[in-house]
C-alpha cells in the first residue's frame, strides 16, 4: 500500500512541510553525531600519545616513574603490552577478500603457534546451534544427536583476549620466540593518573 503525504496523510494530522521539517531534524542530528564521532576519535588518539609517548617520555627525561600533582593525583609510569589475534566475528564482518585472506591466516597461524608451546588450553571451542523458540524438544535432544540432525549451527575456536596476553606474556618471560606480527604484539609505556582528594 503506497501513502499518499499530501492527498492521505497531511490533511488529517501535520502539513507536508512539518513532516519534512521533522526528517531535516533528523538528518541534522545524525550529522552531529556523525561530527562529535569523529571528534571523540581524536581526542581519544591525542589522550593515548599523552600517554603513552609525551609525559613518560617527558619523566624518562628527567629520570622519575612517578610523582604526585599538588591536588594529590598521583602519576606513575608503567610497561604494558599489548596482544592480539582477529576472532573469527571480525574475520566474517571482514569485507574485503585479501584483508580477510591475510587475517585468516594470522589466527591459524596463532593458533598453531599457541598450540606448539603449549598454549592450546587457552584456545576454546564454541557450537552455537540456532533454535526456533519452540524447539525445546531439539535442545533437550541435541548432545546425543547433533550430527545426525540437519541443524544449522556454527562453530568457532577462540581464545579469551586476557588468556591470550597473559599465555604471550609469560613466554616472552621465558625467552621464547614469539611470532610479534601474528599476535600484533606491542610494547609500550602509559602514564596513568589516579585522582588525588584533595579540593
Amino acid at each position: 500500500m503506497t501513502i499518499n503525504l499530501l492527498e492521505d496523510v497531511a490533511p488529517a494530522s501535520k502539513n507536508l512541510g512539518e513532516i519534512a521539517e521533522i526528517a531535516s531534524k533528523i538528518i541534522d542530528a545524525q550529522k552531529n553525531i556523525d561530527q562529535i564521532e569523529r571528534q571523540l576519535k581524536l581526542k581519544k588518539q591525542e589522550l593515548r600519545e599523552l600517554q603513552e609517548i609525551v609525559l613518560p617520555d617527558a619523566m624518562q627525561e628527567i629520570g622519575i616513574t612517578s610523582f604526585e600533582l599538588s591536588d594529590g593525583s598521583k602519576v606513575k609510569v608503567k610497561d604494558f603490552t599489548s596482544v592480539s589475534l582477529p576472532t573469527q566475528s571480525h574475520i566474517d564482518r571482514t569485507k574485503d577478500e585479501d584483508q580477510q585472506s591475510a587475517l585468516i591466516e594470522r589466527r591459524q597461524s596463532g593458533l598453531d603457534w599457541l598450540i606448539k608451546n603449549q598454549g592450546e588450553s587457552i584456545i576454546k571451542n564454541t557450537v552455537k546451534v540456532l533454535f526456533d523458540v519452540d524447539a525445546e524438544a531439539q535442545v533437550k535432544s541435541l548432545m546425543d544427536d547433533l550430527s545426525k540432525k540437519n541443524l544449522l549451527y556454527k562453530v568457532s575456536v577462540d581464545v579469551h583476549p586476557r588468556s591470550l596476553k597473559s599465555f604471550i606474556e609469560s613466554k616472552i618471560e621465558e625467552g621464547k620466540s614469539v611470532p610479534h606480527e601474528t599476535f600484533k604484539i606491542f610494547n609500550g609505556r602509559i602514564a596513568e593518573i589516579k585522582s588525588g582528594d584533595k579540593k
